[in-house]
């Protein structure tokens, strides 16, 4: 889980597409344990598909 968290962390410092950030972060997040409405509330986003998807994507 380390190596996903470093490259989650290389991809979020490297991306120049702000909807790519804000899927990084929420699997970030997600991985972190924070909820999907908490995540929701601090991204402003729909909860739970954008979250799901980006977590099954990554």
């Amino acid at each position: 889980m380390a190596v996903q968290m470093e490259e989650l962390m290389e991809f979020i410092q490297t991306t120049s597409d702000p909807r790519e950030l804000k899927r990084a972060l929420a699997v970030k997040m997600v991985m972190q344990n924070y909820s999907h409405s908490t995540i929701g509330n601090i991204l402003l986003v729909s909860i739970p598909l954008p979250i799901s998807e980006a977590e099954f994507m990554y």
